[in-house]
């Protein structure tokens, strides 16, 4: 995807990727004027650090992999200093009981 051009709409799950200020950024500039935006993230566990290492077994067998948390007021702040406005969110328990996955829907 060429940050050049602009979508009508834009996914992302963001479990990869550091907390930096451009992260969302870069998602938010390539989606066009009342596009739609989806982002989906682990959310922050009180007590816990928000950037994280994790062992699963969720595939079959143990791996590594790295987690950023966020907060639900950080996804809306995001969205809003991105010029957008939340259109729909919600926090979904993940059956494993470990975590609970925050999603927003935002339009530019």
């Amino acid at each position: 995807m060429s940050l050049e051009e602009t979508y009508d709409r834009t996914a992302e799950d963001w479990h990869r990727d550091h907390k930096s200020d451009s992260w969302w950024q870069e998602g938010a500039d390539c989606t066009k004027s009342g596009g739609l935006i989806y982002l989906a993230v682990k959310e922050a566990r009180e007590g816990k650090p928000e950037e994280v290492v994790e062992k699963e077994n969720d595939y079959g067998y143990e791996c590594e992999r790295f987690f950023s948390h966020f907060t639900m007021s950080e996804l809306e702040k995001y969205l809003a200093d991105a010029d957008g406005r939340v259109v729909w969110q919600s926090k979904t328990p993940h059956p494993n009981g470990k975590t609970v996955w925050l999603q927003i829907i935002g339009q530019k």
